[in-house]
């Protein structure tokens, strides 16, 4: 028992009292039995809400709260989670998921014994269940992703690094330090690469997220990401346009497919990604600190698909 992995987790939160409670008290009900949580830390993006109150009434003792005295946004918040860590793995995860079940800790780091060269491990992200007929558009396109992405490098590529649930091995963690960008989650994927580890994609390792429920919010998550990849290119270079490329006959496959599955719902998402990519074309400001998504943050009792 004494050789248990020892494991941090950390949590950027700005403005999360909608759901922080909720999303610690997964993380705190995880089992212990394989794995040694040492540290639960939140830190508060400078949050203006009730969120710094709830962080402080957990019960929980390894549950600590440090606040930002400025607003930095993400990347910059996780840094300063970097520095505060020396276990052996690291967990991020974003304020606004829930982890499902109790072993969803010891699974994402289970995923680290295939290989020692692995840094990252990203896990898998489930969409609560639709309520209106934007979201429902939006989990269509989640799971014709999900099917295109695994096709990809046995789904171990840039797509499903998605910035919610991610492990980070120490020897990656110590070297690993985020730039001010908006793709944070893309950063450090090729921050992996480009250092000489591997990333895993971690399909047992599975947590919650809600779809945003307006155009206003989707929007808002959307278009600062379109142009992620070309802030990127500064700083990996041909890494980028390398690992972006999606293979043509597997994008033309997968399409297909879920059009003839569904092409009302195919032809209002095609439509939904082409306005935000218009959207996004005017919009150039890559500001890292960036508005909340409102409508994304309330997972409790919301229903599961």
């Amino acid at each position: 028992m004494n050789n248990k992995p020892t494991v941090t987790i950390g949590i950027p939160a700005y403005n999360e009292e909608a759901n922080i409670s909720h999303l610690l008290k997964t993380v705190c009900s995880q089992n212990g039995n394989h794995i040694s949580i040492k540290k639960i830390m939140v830190i508060s993006d400078k949050s203006t809400d009730n969120t710094d109150y709830l962080i402080e009434k957990q019960p929980d003792s390894r549950v600590k709260l440090i606040r930002n005295d400025v607003r930095l946004g993400n990347a910059l918040t996780q840094n300063r989670i970097l520095k505060e860590t020396n276990t052996d793995y690291l967990i991020i995860l974003d304020a606004d998921i829930l982890l499902v079940g109790k072993n969803a800790i010891f699974k994402i780091i289970q995923t680290f014994s295939d290989n020692k060269n692995i840094g990252l491990v990203a896990g898998t992200i489930i969409p609560l269940k639709p309520q209106n007929l934007l979201e429902k558009v939006l989990l269509f396109s989640v799971g014709m992703k999900e099917e295109l992405y695994m096709r990809i490098k046995n789904g171990n590529n840039l797509y499903n690094c998605n910035g919610r649930f991610r492990a980070f091995s120490k020897e990656f963690y110590k070297i690993l330090r985020w730039e001010a960008v908006v793709g944070e989650d893309a950063f450090s994927y090729f921050s992996c690469l480009s250092n000489g580890f591997q990333f895993r994609y971690a399909d047992q390792a599975k947590a919650y997220y809600k779809l945003p429920h307006t155009l206003k919010d989707h929007l808002k998550q959307s278009v600062r990401f379109h142009n992620t990849y070309k802030e990127l290119e500064d700083y990996f270079n041909g890494l980028v346009s390398q690992e972006v490329k999606i293979p043509v006959n597997i994008f033309l496959k997968t399409a297909s497919r879920h059009f003839v599955k569904n092409p009302f719902l195919f032809i209002l998402y095609l439509s939904l990604f082409i306005y935000t990519k218009f959207i996004a074309t005017l919009n150039k400001d890559n500001n890292h600190v960036w508005d909340i998504s409102h409508s994304s943050k309330k997972l409790f009792n919301y229903g599961k698909s």
